[in-house]
């Protein structure tokens, strides 16, 4: 609801009050859920409340990043190898990216967003969106020939409509 309130206003501040009671009653409710801390962390970023915001987010990492759960044994490798990442967190494929995004934004190493995008990559490398994120990380380290190997990936996945 916070994030639908946050998407209609015409000014974030009109219902910057609502949202963060709502968001505080979503964590109240479950603890063990990263998604009221990164939607604050959101709200933050858009009330120009940076600190705060990357508070949030880190915050929100630390319970999905530690929930990460290991994958059952046994099975062959072929087996092994498609379910690898399935069930690994708690939290979603666009999560974790709109995670990796908030942190370019906010922090200013791009090492966590960074180490984010390539485990979405070790789990799905056909996403351009991910590749082209990727690309904007390493040039933000100035890891410049880098960063175009990910941009000429992401655009050739662009082109294949991916």
């Amino acid at each position: 609801l916070a994030e639908q309130l946050m998407g209609v206003a015409d000014d974030v501040d009109d219902v910057a009050e609502e949202c963060d009671q709502l968001l505080r009653r979503a964590a109240e409710s479950d603890r063990a859920s990263a998604e009221p801390l990164q939607v604050l962390a959101s709200l933050r970023v858009l009330q120009g409340r940076s600190d705060e915001a990357l508070e949030a987010l880190r915050q929100s990492m630390a319970i999905w990043r530690r929930d990460r759960k290991g994958t059952a044994g046994g099975g062959d490798e072929a087996d092994d190898r498609a379910t690898e990442f399935e069930g690994e967190y708690d939290v979603s494929f666009e999560f974790r990216f709109e995670c990796a995004k908030l942190l370019l934004e906010l922090d200013e190493s791009t090492d966590a967003a960074m180490d984010v995008l390539e485990e979405l990559l070790e789990e799905r490398d056909d996403v351009a969106d991910v590749w082209h994120l990727l690309a904007l990380a390493n040039h933000g380290c100035c890891e410049f020939d880098r960063a175009l190997e990910m941009l000429d990936r992401a655009e050739a996945l662009y082109a294949r409509g991916a």
